[in-house]
């Protein structure tokens, strides 16, 4: 039997104005609704006292039975789509009309289990529809950036790619332009080495005429003096046999001397580099030449130095621009009444060898044109090569050779070449 009935009510207004105050701050919007999906507090005014779902005429009776709302009149807020009270709670999206307009919401409610209440959080969409824009343009730009890089990471790797293959192929033709260029090289290498030798054997032919008289003396004088041996033998006259064989033995030596030097002159050079007396490369040249200027009739002037005095280069050649330069100046005084050929040689930090002759000189429109190949101002011998030749044998030992008309008549020239110091242990 009931006895009596105990009713209390709460005055929720200021938790509703915290609870709105909060919403609002934290830009959404919430509402919490009874079993029946009554709203009965709301952070919007114009939701409270409406039904989520539509209210039928039996549910219309038994909520104004209840008295739970008193007389206030319950509505029903236009959803779409309509709102379902079971089934997932996953989050909506909803839109809901009012006296404000519309507007859509992401709707997530939870259920108070106690009260048996729910609690909806309704974010609304407009501020992300808005800012959707800039972050589909941010997203746009970002996904046009990865794709860019993408591209040109692809393009890169084939430009790398590429290169190495444009790399490889030129190391490649590097390799055989090398070999074909050393092959060249050594061709013309070849080919210069025939060349000195030629003008070599062109300057012995030269002088053949003189080499034979230089030969023909000693050979002549060793029949006469074998001849007369033989006479003081038959006659028992061994001392004076004796005087004529030894006069015998140092004419043999002479002629092996001349012999030695000429084979030595023309031998191919082996290309070796070596510490060069210069007195004793000047003395083996004038024992070639030797012979021509005694049949021309030619005055030696010779002013060699007291102490030894080296180059670092190749014996033989220099020999060679030696006799060649002496053999030019020979030929330059044929038609010189005073012939005279005057050597020098001047050693400080270089070493300086003058060749000077009594002949008519250099003309001045040949000065630029002496060293050239094939140039020649001799109609009887030589293509031109020598001094060319001569030229370059200078300058492979780093030094140079050049030309000049002397005062009293007669051309100069000089050969300068590096002064070689022997380093002392």
């Amino acid at each position: 039997m009931v006895l009596g009935v105990i009713v209390v009510k709460v005055d929720i207004s200021l938790i509703e104005q915290q609870s709105s105050g909060i919403a609002i701050a934290s830009q959404y919007e919430f509402m919490i609704s009874d079993p029946d999906n009554i709203v009965f507090l709301s952070s919007m005014s114009s939701w409270r006292f409406n039904s989520l779902t539509p209210l039928s005429q039996s549910k219309r009776f038994a909520l104004n039975a209840s008295k739970r709302y008193a007389n206030r009149p319950i509505g029903e807020l236009d959803l779409v789509p309509q709102f379902a009270s079971t089934g997932s709670n996953k989050p909506q999206v909803y839109q809901i009309s009012s006296i404000d307009g519309q507007e859509q919401y992401l709707e997530h409610h939870q259920n108070m289990p106690n009260a048996n209440w729910n609690v909806h959080i309704l974010a609304p969409m407009t501020p992300l529809y808005e800012s959707l824009p800039p972050i589909l343009l941010l997203a746009t730009t970002l996904y046009s950036l990865l794709a860019l890089f993408v591209l040109y990471s692809l393009e890169r790797r084939r430009n790398f790619i590429r290169m190495r293959q444009a790399q490889n192929q030129l190391e490649q033709r590097v390799k055989e332009r090398t070999l074909e260029l050393e092959q060249a090289n050594n061709q013309l290498k070849d080919t210069q080495d025939e060349l000195i030798q030629a003008a070599k054997l062109t300057v012995i032919g030269s002088l053949s005429a003189s080499i034979n008289h230089e030969l023909n003396q000693p050979l002549a004088a060793l029949r006469s003096y074998a001849q007369n041996t033989q006479t003081f033998i038959g006659r028992n006259m061994i001392e004076d046999a004796r005087s004529n064989i030894n006069i015998m033995i140092e004419l043999t030596d002479r002629l092996a001397d001349i012999i030695a030097q000429f084979k030595s002159f023309t031998r191919k050079s082996q290309g070796k580099d070596n510490a060069t007396d210069i007195n004793q490369s000047i003395e083996q040249a004038l024992t070639i030449v030797q012979p021509e200027m005694d049949k021309q009739g030619v005055k030696l002037s010779l002013a060699l130095l007291k102490d030894s005095c080296q180059i670092w280069g190749d014996s033989v050649r220099l020999q060679q621009v030696l006799v060649n330069l002496m053999s030019n100046a020979i030929v330059a005084m044929q038609q010189s009444k005073d012939r005279r050929l005057h050597i020098e040689v001047y050693c400080d930090t270089k070493v300086n060898i003058s060749i000077q002759d009594s002949g008519p000189g250099v003309r001045q429109s040949q000065m630029s044109k002496i060293f050239e190949p094939y140039y020649t101002t001799s109609e009887r011998q030589g293509l031109g090569l020598g001094l060319s030749i001569s030229q370059r044998i200078i300058e492979s030992m780093q030094g140079s050779i050049t030309v000049e008309n002397a005062q009293q008549g007669g051309a100069i020239f000089h050969i300068i070449l590096p002064l070689y110091l022997r380093e002392e242990v």
